[in-house]
């Protein structure tokens, strides 16, 4: 996703300028309709780009802890494990002195 809205700053660009350049050939209201527009169109841009930022920060401290919880998980699940094939055998052995 952060690579699609990369790829879309050059579009982005040149909408912003294109706009600019036919600012300057209206007057009036639609020059102003237009003005807004265009920095509607580069403030949500803006915007958009921050907010993939902010995630992608977010995602890259999360992955390392979500490894290491991962891992944890598969060590807690080995001894969980162990430990109920040694309390089955003190129960076979238990079972054979009774």
């Amino acid at each position: 996703l952060a690579l699609e809205i990369a790829n879309q700053e050059a579009l982005v660009s040149a909408v912003v300028e294109d706009g600019r350049e036919l600012c300057k050939q209206t007057t009036g209201d639609e020059a102003i309709a237009l003005q807004s527009r265009i920095e509607a169109l580069r403030t949500r841009y803006i915007d958009l780009t921050a907010v993939i930022d902010a995630k992608i920060a977010v995602l890259s401290e999360a992955l390392p802890l979500a490894e290491r919880f991962h891992e944890g998980c598969g060590i807690v699940q080995q001894w969980m494990d162990a430990v109920e094939q040694d309390m089955q055998n003190i129960d076979q052995v238990y079972c054979v002195f009774i």
